[in-house]
């Protein structure tokens, strides 16, 4: 994880490759990280060819913390090839994360999953399912996740016709340079929000978002 951190992917999935190839316990965290490396870095095919491995190393170790942790990432890994089976896989994690209290993932799927909604045409799901990503990530202090999930927002707002409340958080997230990390499109939304809401309206926008610290654009969004 540290040379992910570090920006090294092609290192972390030669590590993770690694370690999924040694017996034991160890498998059922190394199966999955190594296909979320995959996956990261665009392998798709050879990310869904592991799934399969990867649920049953997590069910045969029975620990609900890997078994959620490994429905979120083959739901990612799915997500590219087969939304209906990614949210499948999701609600299962969500169910763990439910009947166990693995509260450690219940961010990471709602987000994820109000992602996949959001792009498949359900908003309505989408604005739902992020409401309980913000929640876990403030509750838990995640910071770094936390503003993933805000900067993945705006353009959600966008297709719900809220462009001025998109405008207003993409502000509040332009202080936090992960966000353009995370969420490159932003610029591109930025021009398009500017371009739709007018010049002026768009500066009275975002000067109402600029000052919104983390807990303030968290309570915004």
């Amino acid at each position: 994880l540290g040379e992910v951190y570090c920006g090294n992917l092609d290192r972390y999935v030669e590590l993770t490759g690694q370690v999924a190839r040694l017996p034991g316990p160890g498998r059922a965290y190394a199966i999955a990280a190594h296909l979320d490396g995959l996956q990261s870095a665009g392998r798709v095919a050879e990310a869904v060819a592991l799934a399969d491995d990867a649920l049953v190393a997590a069910r045969d170790l029975g620990s609900p913390y890997w078994n959620a942790y490994t429905l979120w990432i083959v739901g990612l890994a799915f997500s590219k090839t087969d939304p209906a089976r990614a949210l499948a896989v999701w609600d299962e994690g969500t169910a763990v994360v439910a009947d166990h209290g693995v509260r450690f993932f219940e961010g990471f799927l709602s987000r994820d999953a109000a992602l996949l909604h959001a792009s498949h045409g359900q908003p309505e799901r989408a604005l739902a399912l992020f409401e309980t990503s913000i929640e876990a990530f403030v509750r838990s202090g995640a910071v770094s996740q936390l503003v993933i999930t805000l900067a993945s927002i705006p353009a959600l707002l966008e297709q719900v016709g809220r462009p001025g409340a998109a405008r207003t958080l993409l502000a509040a997230m332009a202080s936090h340079p992960g966000s353009f990390h995370h969420v490159p499109t932003l610029d591109e939304l930025r021009a398009r929000l500017d371009a739709r809401l007018g010049v002026e309206a768009s500066e009275r926008k975002a000067a109402a978002g600029a000052p919104l610290d983390l807990p303030g654009a968290s309570a915004y969004a």
